[in-house]
């Protein structure tokens, strides 16, 4: 290898090493997702996870996993005395915020469930952002009357 060749592998190399880590840190982390368990026979389920931005603004364009045939993004609405639910085409998480996917509001929506959800279980979500790529996230099955555990118990 030449000298010049050299450099230039070298100033790659070095280039690729110090951007990883800032891509990294640009993309929105996925952190306390969760799901009820199912009924028998049930094939759909909703999941909730709080998303929080990286340095830069992203987008939630959608989700995948092997437990559903179907991941959509939703919205709950009440209009008066009815809550309706609504696909939404993506999820804006700007910079440096906290971005709740919580009940009765946001959330993932899964659809041709292969089995049923059982309390205790863990499987995993791959959500899909505009930026930051692909990222897995663990979630895991409460029984299905639990409560939203990220409210506080004194909560009203």
């Amino acid at each position: 290898m030449t000298c010049t060749a050299r450099s230039l592998f070298l100033a790659w190399a070095a280039a690729v090493v110090i951007a990883a880590p800032a891509s990294a840190a640009e993309a929105p982390v996925a952190t306390d997702a969760w799901s009820r368990a199912t009924p028998p026979g049930s094939d759909v389920a909703a999941v909730y996870l709080t998303l929080r931005g990286g340095v830069a603004a992203d987008r939630l364009t959608g989700a995948s996993t092997a437990r559903a045939t179907m991941a959509h993004l939703h919205s709950m609405q009440d209009t008066g005395n009815m809550s309706g639910m609504r696909p939404v085409d993506g999820i804006d998480i700007p910079a440096g915020t906290v971005v709740a996917l919580a009940p009765r509001g946001l959330h993932l929506m899964l659809m041709g469930l292969s089995k049923p959800l059982v309390g205790g279980e863990h499987f995993s979500v791959t959500l899909h952002f505009a930026k930051g790529g692909d990222r897995a996230v663990d979630v895991r099955v409460l029984p299905a009357t639990a409560a939203d555990p990220t409210v506080p118990a004194n909560h009203p």
